[in-house]
């Protein structure tokens, strides 16, 4: 048995995540998997995927056709907007096409999809509350439930060791999480859950939280640290405690807590600032140097940011920091 994915594992991102685990599933059940990046594919993750035995496509959008063995086959899309986009395409071909949305929501460019082709030829849904939610949705495009599947999502807990973090009695206990400022992505429910949790000495560190995602989730509470996203050159707030400032893993965006009350700090081009007097020569070099000594620092500096964040959060140095890193 042969399937196609369009789309590619990767470190960030449910589906992309999702999909190395699923794919690694097929493989040990000897399914042939080809994968079709959208439009660019990480050298790591090709390695990665290839030693599993499955076979990468780095086409064009348009070279589609060219892909030995695609016309006919069976074709997988999770949650990718390229799938969707090129569907049409897919199906021109005799592809049997399968949707893993993967939200609870129909996206405009599947519903026009359905519009002008009618539905893909079967649904993968991944919890009975999501398929309550889709169904009748779908039912106006004319969808009947024998083609939808309920497949709950792979995951493979070897790559996960349970290695719980040294706590010693009376340190903080932190607890946290990372996403989009996307009201779909932060549930009303945040504040209780994370009230209940039964620490006296307890903090939350929130990141990507906007003006929608507050009003959705209410007053926050006085354990928690709601830092907000920006996009590489706007503004940044310099402040002495500078736990209130990370650079997110993908290096394109800076966060300040919204608590923040201090002067505003540009970002230069490269991505620096000389806000601290510990403007060093390190930094300077890098400058001109160019993207990969910045790409170095920017990697440093994001170790020591995540790391001082998450790990020693109960013994905050009131020191500024040294540099901001923004990218490129």
């Amino acid at each position: 048995m042969r399937v196609f994915v369009m789309g590619y594992p990767g470190e960030l991102g449910g589906a992309c995540t999702e999909l190395w685990h699923t794919i690694k599933l097929w493989r040990q059940f000897g399914v042939e998997v080809g994968l079709i990046p959208t439009w660019l594919s990480d050298p790591k993750w090709r390695a990665k995927v290839e030693a599993i035995g499955c076979k990468t496509y780095p086409v064009k959008p348009t070279e589609l056709d060219s892909i030995p063995g695609l016309a006919g086959s069976i074709v997988v899309g999770f949650c990718n907007s390229e799938f969707l986009a090129h569907a049409g395409q897919l199906r021109e071909l005799g592809c049997q096409l399968v949707w893993v949305n993967c939200m609870t929501f129909l996206f405009e460019q599947e519903k026009r999809f359905y519009t002008q082709h009618g539905l893909f030829d079967a649904f993968v849904f991944q919890s009975e509350f999501q398929r309550r939610e889709l169904e009748p949705l779908l039912a106006p495009f004319g969808y009947s439930p024998d083609a939808g599947h309920l497949i709950r999502g792979a995951f493979d807990l070897t790559e996960f060791q349970f290695a719980p973090r040294p706590h010693n009695r009376g340190e903080v206990f932190v607890v946290g999480r990372m996403a989009r400022p996307d009201t779909d992505k932060w549930s009303s429910n945040t504040w209780p859950i994370y009230s209940a949790i039964q620490y006296a000495n307890k903090r939350a560190l929130m990141l990507g939280m906007d003006d929608r995602t507050h009003e959705k989730l209410g007053a926050s509470p006085v354990f928690a640290d709601c830092l907000k996203l920006f996009p590489i050159g706007s503004c940044l707030r310099h402040r002495s405690r500078w736990r209130d400032a990370t650079a997110t893993a993908a290096g394109d965006v800076l966060s300040h807590s919204d608590r923040s009350h201090d002067p505003v700090r540009r970002v230069k081009r490269k991505g620096f600032s000389n806000a601290h007097p510990v403007w060093n020569s390190h930094s300077r070099e890098a400058l001109r140097n160019g993207p990969g000594a910045c790409q170095g620092t920017r990697q440093r500096a994001r170790h020591r940011q995540s790391e001082s964040i998450l790990t020693r959060s109960h013994r905050i140095s009131p020191r500024p920091m040294q540099r901001w890193v923004a990218g490129d």
